[in-house]
């Protein structure tokens, strides 16, 4: 099952007026609320899940040096296995 990301209606409203404001702005188009509503709508299904997997992974990578940052912390033992 894939999970849709859901946007707080506050926030959907602002994106697409600021996309509206993009297109007037860069382009002299006009672009009306459901041409917004739709491009955002796509732009979520296809960039949504890059940068999603992107943060997933800078995630990891932090996680990993973290780890590796902590095993750095032991101390020499002369005991290999012992057991306390």
């Amino acid at each position: 099952m894939k999970k849709r990301l859901q946007l707080p209606a506050a926030v959907r409203r602002q994106l697409v007026s600021d996309m509206q404001s993009y297109f007037l702005e860069e382009r002299d188009e006009e672009i009306g609320d459901l041409a917004a509503s739709l491009l955002l709508d796509f732009m979520i299904a296809r960039l949504g899940p890059v940068i999603y997997n992107r943060g997933i992974a800078d995630c990891a990578a932090w996680l990993q040096d973290s780890v590796d940052d902590l095993y750095s912390l032991q101390l020499p033992a002369d005991l290999e296995d012992s057991k306390f």
